[in-house]
């Protein structure tokens, strides 16, 4: 068993346990949902925050109900608990290996890292084109994903699984104007259509920043702008005119934005989306997407650290 460890808090512990955890263990993405999802996406930000709140005794609980539930041969984690699925996700599956690395260490667990080592290495093995890693790829088939999603990137994953060089290619050689392009396959940049997702804008925008060790001055500017002329930034954006589709702002978005500001040193920028953040409700689980409440906590978390 893991080392027993004294967490921070258990309030955030205790929302999920009595709103989203389900009996097979995994996290649902809204409270009662007729037809819930149990998405490997929520077990990686979730075990994330465990770890930073030295949770030994709940991310254990999760990690056993992962295994059992979303492994399939033991070491591929389907992107979504079914018995009809057979794919990954790129970008879950490294969430999950940071996660399960460092608690490793923090719980002096060797299995997590063990297991987080098996995941690395299906990547390595099966879902790799030219060195690039795809979106996803199929366990039964062994066939891969023709694209890869710029916001799939989790780079410090990928420098400690030892992904190569080229792998990095795709994020360094993107532009924005100010929007970024979302999509590379084969050679070429793709847009994912005329309605601009933040969600995607701002992953992309950190892991630019921490592969090529500047920010994109084009989308940076955009973002300058949007706090100048409305004091927000907000969740849809049409890709021609630059404008809002909408006046929804996402609580993910304003914790994305406070981890990019962050990640680019702009201390009263991070401030801003900070604050924002703090004035987003995730308190209705009815409501609340899984997604929004844990990026929410996780970098007040790290916030308090």
């Amino acid at each position: 068993m893991p080392a027993k460890t004294n967490p921070k808090s258990q309030t955030v512990e205790t929302h999920v346990t009595e709103n989203y955890l389900a009996k097979n263990g995994l996290i649902a993405d809204y409270k009662k949902a007729k037809e819930p999802q149990y998405l490997s996406e929520s077990i990686g930000l979730y075990m994330n925050y465990l770890v930073l709140n030295h949770d030994s005794k709940t991310f254990h609980s999760l990690y056993l109900a992962t295994k059992k539930e979303l492994a399939f041969k033991k070491n591929f984690i389907k992107w979504k608990w079914g018995e009809e699925v057979t794919t990954n996700a790129f970008i879950d599956d490294m969430r999950l290996y940071s996660a399960l690395r460092m608690a490793s260490k923090q719980f002096h667990f060797p299995d997590y890292d063990k297991f987080a080592s098996q995941i690395a290495s299906n990547w390595k093995k099966y879902g790799v084109t030219d060195g690039i890693p795809v979106d996803f790829f199929d366990f039964k088939t062994k066939e891969k994903a023709k694209t890869l999603h710029l916001s799939y990137y989790n780079s410090s994953a990928m420098r400690e699984i030892g992904f190569s060089e080229a792998a990095y290619e795709p994020l360094k050689k993107v532009q924005a104007t100010p929007f970024f392009d979302e999509i590379f396959q084969d050679g070429t940049y793709q847009t994912t259509g005329n309605e601009v997702n933040m969600i995607d804008q701002m992953l992309i925008a950190i892991e630019y920043k921490r592969v090529t060790h500047k920010k994109e001055p084009h989308f940076d500017a955009f973002l300058q702008r949007e706090w100048a002329k409305n004091n927000r930034v907000h969740a849809r954006y049409n890709r021609d005119t630059k404008t809002a589709t909408n006046n929804v702002e996402s609580t993910a978005v304003y914790a994305l934005l406070a981890e990019y500001y962050e990640e680019t040193g702009q201390k009263e920028n991070y401030q801003k989306a900070t604050n924002k953040l703090q004035m987003m409700d995730t308190s209705n689980a009815l409501t609340t997407h899984f997604f929004d409440y844990m990026h929410k906590e996780l970098v007040l978390i790290k916030k308090g650290s």
